[in-house]
């Protein structure tokens, strides 16, 4: 029996939870086996892991390669509306009838049983994409790098992000094995492009690219975002910095196609990158909001220190939601120093920490609950910053519109 989208969702769904899944590649590599490894026949990808920023630069890259005339695959995760955001041509979502179809290509297939949810969307895409024969590929891992399902192509470039404390339940409790997890996606002889990181952090990068013959260009100056961009926020300098570099380094690659480009070109596809809920400022009833992903304690300080330089003299008012995994009381003391009233929204009990153990994490922090459908009923005298993780403000758009 053929799923529709619906069912296909749905099945998808129960599998994000499921326990005893298995941090390998065995798995879904022995599945694409079944298939004839379809993975090898994409061309042209670009592979981005690290802490923060990954999505960012994915968009940054993308957008210039689409308006020099290319037509771009991308992967992204998690997604704030619709699965089918994560696999995209040209900024445009597979269509739900394609996803279903593809999925109903591969679900009777005995070891399908086996595979996660992002082993499943990592396998749709695969097909949508050689299907739809886009002139380059970007895929964003989904968690660290090494044993990430996105870890199975041979790239023309691959670049490491901002990293930082996170997942240390998967990825590794210090600094240090945390890095050398998100180096697994350096493949031999492939360049690899990162920004100014922790000396131990470039450190250990550098020895890795050594190991494998990897030129290694780290980019140490980001500069400024210039005025006119979608994307702002201080932290997209350094996402922004990636982007161009890693065209630099595309150009190289593939040649003198893509040196005729000229550069007003490639500046006008940065200047119209664009991303729902990275450091997105809108009005709604008289009041300015400030919508952001920052979903950990990293992305937490550089969200801070953008709201310094953009509101000097003005405390403002949180809405926050944080995952149940996160170092919650580094995160509300660092927004305490921009913040007049934080209010604490619990919007998926098990998954998000629930508002009694997030009032006891810091007692420096006076925090007060909200439920999502009272949001209308914040005070509107302060600009409303909504923040704290992904999931969260994909939860709260639906009561944006």
């Amino acid at each position: 029996m053929s799923y529709n989208y619906q069912q296909t969702i749905k099945c998808l769904q129960n599998r994000v939870y499921r326990k005893g899944i298995n941090y390998n590649l065995d798995n879904l590599l022995n599945f694409l086996k079944t298939l004839g490894s379809p993975q090898k026949k994409l061309k042209n990808i670009i592979h981005i892991a690290g802490t923060n920023g990954k999505g960012s630069t994915l968009t940054f890259i993308a957008s210039a390669l689409k308006e020099a005339g290319f037509r771009v695959g991308t992967f992204t995760s998690p997604h704030i509306l619709d699965y089918t955001e994560r696999i995209a041509l040209n900024f445009k979502p597979i269509s739900k009838n394609d996803f279903s179809k593809f999925f109903n290509q591969i679900k009777n297939i005995p070891s399908f049983t086996v595979l996660s949810e992002f082993e499943i969307l990592t396998i749709i895409s695969i097909l949508y994409f050689i299907e739809q024969k886009p002139d380059f590929i970007i895929y964003e891992v989904g968690l660290g790098g090494r044993l990430d399902a996105t870890n199975i192509f041979s790239p023309i470039l691959t670049i490491i992000t901002k990293i930082g404390l996170d997942h240390q339940e998967i990825l590794g409790k210090t600094l240090l094995e945390i890095t050398k997890d998100k180096a697994g996606i350096i493949k031999s002889a492939i360049p690899l492009i990162t920004i100014k990181q922790a000396p131990k952090v470039l450190s250990c990068l550098k020895k890795i690219a050594q190991q494998n013959n990897v030129p290694m260009t780290v980019v140490k100056n980001p500069g400024t975002i210039p005025k006119g961009y979608l994307l702002t926020g201080l932290f997209q300098k350094e996402n922004l910095a990636l982007a161009k570099q890693a065209i630099q380094t595309i150009k190289g690659i593939k040649g003198s196609h893509m040196q005729c480009v000229k550069p007003e070109v490639w500046e006008n596809g940065f200047k119209k990158a664009f991303i729902w809920g990275r450091y997105l400022m809108l009005e709604k009833n008289k009041q300015t909001m400030i919508i952001d992903s920052a979903h950990n304690a990293l992305g937490i300080k550089k969200l801070v220190a953008s709201l310094k330089k953009d509101y000097p003299a003005q405390k403002l008012t949180f809405l926050i939601g944080i995952k149940s995994d996160k170092d919650i009381s580094y995160m509300l003391n660092k927004i305490r120093l921009v913040a007049t009233k934080i209010y604490y929204c619990d919007w998926q009990p098990g998954f998000s920490y629930p508002f009694t153990k997030a009032k006891k994490a810091t007692k420096q922090v006076e925090l007060e609950e909200i439920r999502l459908d009272h949001i209308s009923k914040l005070p509107k005298d302060t600009p409303l910053v909504i923040t704290g993780s992904i999931y969260f403000i994909s939860h709260i758009k639906p009561y944006l519109d």
